[in-house]
C-alpha cells in the first residue's frame, strides 16, 4: 500500500516551479528533434527464394517482385511503414511521390 508520504515524494518529481507550463511535451520534444536525421528507405517490392535459387543468381538474373508495374512503393522511416507512393523520375534519379499516408487504421491489411 502507498502511504501519503510516498505520494507527496513522487509528486515532487512532476511539479516544476517557474518555467513555461503551457506548451505540451509533444511540441517541446518535436522542436528538439525536428532536425534529427533518420534512416529513410523506399521498398519497391519483395520476393521469397530458396538458398539454391539465390546462389544460382548471376549478373543478368531477373527477380520477379510482388509489386505490379506502376504499383505503389513503401516509404519506411526508422523501420516503420509511414507512407506509400509512386516512383517518379527526377532528372536522372528516382523519386517518390507520396499518395497515401499510412495510419494505424489502414495497417490492418499489411
Amino acid at each position: 500500500m502507498i502511504d501519503q508520504q510516498s505520494l507527496k515524494q513522487s509528486s515532487d518529481f512532476v511539479h516544476h516551479e517557474g518555467g513555461n507550463t503551457s506548451a505540451p511535451l509533444s511540441s517541446v520534444v518535436l522542436g528538439a528533434l525536428a532536425e534529427m536525421q533518420v534512416p529513410v528507405e523506399v521498398c519497391v517490392g519483395s520476393t521469397r527464394m530458396s538458398i539454391r535459387q539465390l546462389t544460382d543468381c548471376m549478373p543478368g538474373t531477373v527477380l520477379t517482385l510482388d509489386t505490379a508495374v506502376g504499383g505503389l512503393a513503401d516509404l519506411i522511416v526508422g523501420g516503420q511503414l509511414v507512407a506509400r507512393g509512386e516512383l517518379v523520375a527526377i532528372d536522372d534519379q528516382l523519386g517518390l511521390r507520396i499518395v497515401e499516408i499510412v495510419t494505424t487504421e489502414n495497417l490492418d491489411g499489411v
